[in-house]
């Protein structure tokens, strides 16, 4: 871990910042977590889920919410670092505790991923006012912008690029069927 990308970045930030009532815990803390996480064994899925939690609510104010763009950047790739940590890891030395546990940690970062995922096309949608015009401008906003759009996979990327240049007519229906087949991907994990 200490040759992790968002080390430089993350040492050169305080450890918490409050923003009106929104509290994120900086990547310096974080990072420390994740750091001591591959010196221990048997680490306990709360921690894991704790981690998890602070790292995303800094993902959101400063990537998707108009904070730093740098450090939400350095967040995602502290994130994905631990996410394959996570699914890579052997049962005994991830968590103390039965194995069904680890599993249903790992269906809860799929279905928080794809909430992220439906979260960024409703923002699109409250922003465009629900209109068709409006759902269009919003999308070709989100596809000239890289750190929302990596987000989804290809066939997403094709969707949301068919809504950007198709006609506004369209908009509407397809950013529609869009959102569903996200949900309906996300369902088979809520077991």
């Amino acid at each position: 871990m200490e040759n992790h990308p968002a080390i430089a970045y993350a040492c050169e930030n305080a450890d918490v910042q409050t923003f009106g009532t929104m509290t994120v815990i900086s990547l310096r803390k974080i990072l420390a977590e994740l750091e001591n996480l591959s010196e221990l064994s048997g680490v306990h899925v709360s921690r894991l889920i704790q981690i998890r939690h602070k790292t995303t609510a800094n993902i959101k104010f400063n990537l998707y919410g108009g904070g730093d763009r740098n450090e939400g950047r350095a967040a995602l790739q502290a994130r994905d670092s631990l996410d394959d940590f996570i699914f890579k890891a052997e049962q005994t030395g991830l968590v103390r505790g039965q194995i069904k546990e680890t599993n249903v940690l790992k269906r809860a970062i799929i279905l928080e991923t794809f909430g992220e995922l439906l979260e960024i096309l409703d923002r699109g949608r409250e922003l465009g006012g629900g209109t068709r015009k409006g759902i269009k401008a919003e999308i070709k906003k989100l596809m000239h912008d890289p750190d929302r759009l990596n987000r989804f996979n290809d066939n997403d990327k094709a969707a949301i690029r068919e809504i950007a240049s198709g006609l506004a007519i369209f908009a509407k229906s397809r950013f529609d069927r869009l959102h569903v087949a996200l949900r309906r991907r996300a369902r088979q994990f809520m077991r």
